[in-house]
């Protein structure tokens, strides 16, 4: 596949997944494997098969607030920590949502606040329940 499909590479990308499954960060996967985060999204990504299901299943719309966002909207994982290579990308694991849901779904957001992750306890906003 072209650039952002799997890697040419299909070690570096059993090696991503797994290291994904046991819920590390792509940051922390790309210091690992010698890549950047970004490629490793890239790697990791569904194809786009799957990815256009998720978007056609949602029609569209962000399956957390229902914005519209048609086909530029984020894919996000419902599971990742503990997931089976297989069930990863499989479409039941997916769901389509506004780039603002997907970043209060993993916690970059908590009450409309930017929350910065890496900051001291006392100084960050906790995510909410669930949304991590």
């Amino acid at each position: 596949m072209g650039k952002r499909g799997p890697s040419k590479n299909p070690e570096v990308r059993t090696q991503a997944l797994a290291l994904r499954l046991e819920g590390l960060s792509f940051a922390e996967i790309g210091e690992r494997v010698g890549l950047s985060r970004q490629r490793i999204q890239q790697i990791l990504s569904p194809d786009p098969a799957v990815r256009s299901s998720v978007v056609e299943r949602a029609e569209g719309r962000c399956q957390r607030c229902g914005l519209h966002v048609g086909t530029t909207g984020h894919v996000h994982h419902r599971k990742s920590k503990g997931a089976t290579p297989d069930d990863y990308n499989d479409d039941v694991n997916l769901r389509l949502l506004c780039p603002t849901c997907h970043r209060v779904e993993h916690g970059y957001i908590h009450y409309g606040l930017p929350v910065v992750k890496g900051l001291p306890p006392q100084r960050r906003r906790a995510p909410q329940e669930g949304t991590s």
